[in-house]
């Protein structure tokens, strides 16, 4: 039951990512992680220096979303104090 709660979990969380298209715009209540999985940071501008190291996607996700449901925080180049952390 666990191993179903699981897999659920995570095609969930696959499919509730929009992969960036050539028309969509960036609105001020989405961001933008690095991948699927693992991210720790979103960003508001999609070219951040902090994104510059991200070797896969680029998704575009809901500022609610990255905060409340992935529980990521602000980039460091982004967050005012320009340190990266």
């Amino acid at each position: 039951m666990k191993k179903h709660l699981y897999f659920l979990s995570v095609l969930f969380l696959l499919f509730s990512f929009k992969k960036e298209t050539p028309k969509q715009t960036t609105a001020q209540t989405d961001v933008w992680i690095c991948g699927p999985h693992g991210a720790k940071r979103f960003h508001f501008d999609k070219n951040c220096q902090g994104l510059k190291s991200c070797t896969r996607d680029l998704y575009k996700v809901s500022l609610r979303e990255a905060q409340a449901g992935l529980a990521l925080t602000i980039c460091g180049y982004e967050d005012g104090h320009g340190n990266g952390n």
